[in-house]
């Protein structure tokens, strides 16, 4: 109702707010480092000023009610080679374009038709050639922690490269698909996995390329 100054909103961190038009609203943003993958509460909410003398705290309070899933960090897998990624996407199979459809949100930005823009958005659709294919297999044993953090890598890798790509961990496997909402749900699944059981049957990856770790 009034006009206000120095505000201060705090959840994981404070962000200050120098002053506020009565009536009128603000966008802001600030950046947080969560110490684990996994589910996470936001919790709490406060908005406070010590205006204008500063010598007493005014505030109000309120529960965000919303959970974060928080993805596991990328960790860059340093022999390619031996992973099975290089070569995924090169060559003369990732240049084999079948037809364009409309564009469907998810679509990688490298197979929108951008002379086409005119008529509106359309993706490319490849295929043929094992390169175009990558599934990456999580085997169990070794360190939890490492091995999500190598497949979050090895995802996020294949879906800049705009060709099929899976994930296979346990009786999990994704299937192939392209899409960014593919790749968030792969995401998804690595930030609330607790063990790694042995991987499906490998006939179900067809002739995608494999990529143990």
């Amino acid at each position: 109702r009034n006009d206000s100054v120095r505000l201060k909103i705090s959840d994981a961190g404070k962000i200050n707010v120098e002053s506020l038009p009565k009536g009128s609203g603000e966008v802001v943003f600030t950046e947080y480092t969560f110490l684990k993958r996994g589910k996470t509460e936001l919790g709490e909410i406060k908005i406070f000023t010590s205006f204008p003398y500063g010598l007493f705290e005014k505030s109000i309070r309120f529960d965000a009610n919303e959970d974060i899933l928080v993805f596991p960090k990328p960790l860059a897998v340093i022999s390619a080679s031996s992973s099975g990624l290089e070569g995924i996407g090169e060559g003369r199979s990732a240049d084999s374009i079948s037809h364009i459809r409309p564009y469907v949100p998810g679509d990688p930005g490298s197979h929108i038709v951008w002379k086409k823009l005119h008529l509106g958005l359309y993706s490319r659709v490849v295929e043929g050639g094992t390169g175009l294919k990558g599934v990456v297999v999580i085997s169990p044993g070794g360190n939890l922690e490492e091995k999500l953090s190598k497949a979050t890598y090895l995802i996020i890798e294949l879906f800049a490269k705009g060709v099929q790509f899976g994930l296979a961990a346990g009786l999990y496997y994704s299937g192939l698909a392209v899409s960014r909402t593919h790749k968030i749900d792969i995401l998804k699944r690595l930030a609330v996995t607790e063990r790694i059981g042995e991987p499906p049957d490998e006939s179900l990856y067809g002739d995608a390329a494999r990529i143990y770790i």
